[in-house]
């Protein structure tokens, strides 16, 4: 998969669908990353061990309009290699977005 350059400003939703390490370079050092790990949705078990490369993000939400701005971010993610076509049209359909909660973090 080829990770999409996020621009400065960048909108959450920009995110979706690219790899989790891009979350990680666009936001503050002082921001809060808070990761779901969605691989149940996708019939694997739930593997994320902190290690940003090698997952792929399927919602988001954050604290502030922008990724860069926000104090605080909540991911889902599965693994990059069970991003398949099944996923991206449960991605497409919305299935994913109640992987986050999104409390105090209303941008999406």
């Amino acid at each position: 998969m080829t990770l999409t350059s996020c621009s400065a400003a960048t909108t959450p939703s920009a995110f979706v669908g690219n790899g989790l390490e891009s979350v990680a370079l666009a936001r503050s050092d002082d921001s809060e990353l808070l990761t779901q790990d969605a691989s149940p949705r996708v019939n694997l078990p739930a593997t994320f061990d902190g290690d940003e490369e090698g997952w792929t993000v399927v919602a988001i939400c954050s604290s502030a309009s922008s990724i860069e701005a926000s104090e605080s971010i909540e991911v889902a993610v599965i693994p990059t290699g069970a991003f398949r076509q099944d996923a991206k049209n449960a991605l497409q359909e919305g299935h994913y977005s109640d992987a986050v909660d999104c409390e105090g973090r209303p941008y999406r």
